[in-house]
């Protein structure tokens, strides 16, 4: 009796924690312009590989759960802000996720950007700069289907095209390193530079052929079994290896300024973001502005009911 009662208890406990973990709050929305889209657990799913979500339309001081997926769609923007003390600017047509948490300290270890524009500002909690060396360990990291970006305090762009399958990455203040996925390339990309990294595609390897018995009786009689028989097997036909480009760093293109410009239109107010160093490489607040497309989508004024 005492043994069904532990064993009771241990999995009720183990439930809660995962229905804590799913409903734990890890950011908040700061702004929000036109259409943001939430992807939210539904109750009872928390422990589902691929849980049931609903789809709650999010508006400003709303609180972001961990297990949240957030969208923007076309013309939206949003500002978020994490409990790590990371402020984030997502553009139109993006897709975040929070990959990692840790429950002991409650930051926001890792960022998971499916496809989108996001311009990030991480501080370090660390307040003595001097004191910090070359193994201290990396805070946060944007995770992409191609790349993995890590930061220990730095202002920096990441951009995921999904139809190219290319990572764009710029670093506006600090340095950051990038590791292409799949190769374990590594580069440092600092101020004022930019790296594209493709995402590494395996190519698929065919099955090896069997050769088949062209004497064998396919007809049997009722109850009678054909024999195993070993027959000879072809070696699989190898596809060609793609070779991986080299991970070159680069002066950030004025294609990418102007992206990083309409991905930073939603936080022109903030001063962390208008940094003497993202100034002298992106221009003036006044000068971050969306394509007059997307003016309206900006401007309407949705109303949510929840």
């Amino acid at each position: 009796m005492k043994h069904n009662i532990f064993y009771i208890a241990l999995v009720l406990s183990l439930f809660s924690s995962e229905s804590l973990l799913a409903s734990a709050i890890c950011g908040k929305l700061e702004k929000v312009k036109g259409k943001v889209e939430i992807l939210r657990v539904k109750l009872g799913q928390e422990k589902i590989d691929n849980p049931v979500r609903t789809i709650t339309f999010g508006k400003r001081k709303m609180k972001l759960r961990c297990s949240d997926v957030l969208l923007t769609t076309k013309g939206a923007r949003v500002k978020v802000r994490l409990i790590n003390k990371a402020v984030m600017s997502m553009g139109p047509f993006s897709r975040i996720s929070i990959a990692e948490y840790a429950v002991k300290s409650g930051d926001v270890d890792l960022i998971n950007l499916t496809y989108g524009k996001v311009r990030t500002f991480f501080k370090n909690k660390e307040v003595n700069k001097k004191k910090r060396n070359k193994s201290d360990k990396v805070n946060f990291k944007i995770k992409t289907p191609g790349a993995v970006v890590g930061v220990r305090g730095t202002d920096f762009y990441v951009n995921y095209e999904p139809n190219a399958k290319v990572t764009e990455q710029a670093t506006l203040k600090g340095t950051v390193e990038v590791e292409q996925l799949g190769s374990g390339q590594k580069v440092l990309v600092n101020k004022g530079e930019q790296v594209n990294i493709d995402k590494v595609v395996r190519t698929p390897v065919e099955e090896p052929e069997i050769l088949k018995d062209p004497n064998e009786k396919r007809v049997l009689r009722s109850g009678e079994r054909l024999p195993l028989k070993k027959l000879p097997v072809l070696p699989a036909k190898q596809s060609p290896i793609v070779p991986i480009k080299p991970l070159v760093v680069q002066k950030i293109a004025m294609a990418v300024i102007e992206d990083i410009k309409e991905t930073s239109a939603i936080v022109q107010e903030d001063k962390q973001f208008a940094t003497e160093e993202a100034v002298s490489i992106i221009g003036k607040p006044d000068s971050w502005k969306v394509p007059e497309l997307q003016i309206p989508d900006d401007l309407e004024d949705i109303k949510q009911e929840f």
